[in-house]
């Protein structure tokens, strides 16, 4: 047979005396940053494991205040946590907020249930300071695709990670039913 060639791969070797200077799309938080150096998309996009969960619950609660119940959510908010962590992971950031935007235009007994927890959850991600506006939400994500994908990208993957925590804080807080017995 003929010879054979070497398979050199689809990228290629990387330099590695060439240093990579990070440009404004590139998300570099430092834990060590002061507060007061930090901008206001750094907040947002920043992950931080050992603050995810206090994060979520931060939010968990925030949205049990709004609601008048400081101790407990219903067996509706929790499986409205749990659907807003599913739609995150399949069909995005920019959808749940245009889902919440719709569901405040129309009718339906499953999307009042769904609407506010999603839109407590989601102003709250992204420290947008009146919850209860879907159209300042759905403007803020639309914008940040728009003129920011980056920065939309790294939103959407932290939803994604906060999300696990908030249905764990949902579920700690889930109301107890009493009508059912233990054996």
């Amino acid at each position: 047979m003929g010879k054979s060639k070497k398979n050199k791969g689809q990228f290629p070797k990387s330099n590695k005396s060439q240093k990579t200077i990070p440009n404004k799309d590139t998300l570099i938080v430092s834990a060590a940053a002061p507060s007061s150096t930090r901008t206001v998309s750094d907040s947002i996009l920043s992950v931080q494991p050992e603050h995810m969960s206090l994060t979520a619950h931060a939010h968990i609660t925030a949205y049990m205040v709004k609601q008048g119940s400081a101790s407990s959510l219903s067996s509706n908010d929790v499986t409205a946590v749990l659907k807003l962590a599913q739609h995150l992971r399949v069909f995005g950031l920019l959808s749940a907020a245009g889902f919440v935007k719709q569901a405040n235009q129309q009718e339906g007994e499953v999307k009042d249930r769904l609407r506010p927890v999603w839109e407590s959850l989601l102003c709250q991600l992204l420290d947008i300071a009146e919850v209860g506006d879907a159209n300042a939400l759905m403007a803020a994500v639309v914008e940040m695709t728009g003129q920011r994908p980056s920065e939309y990208m790294a939103l959407w993957r932290r939803a994604i990670a906060i999300s696990k925590h908030w249905s764990f804080w949902a579920r700690a807080y889930q109301q107890e039913n009493t009508s059912e017995v233990m054996p």
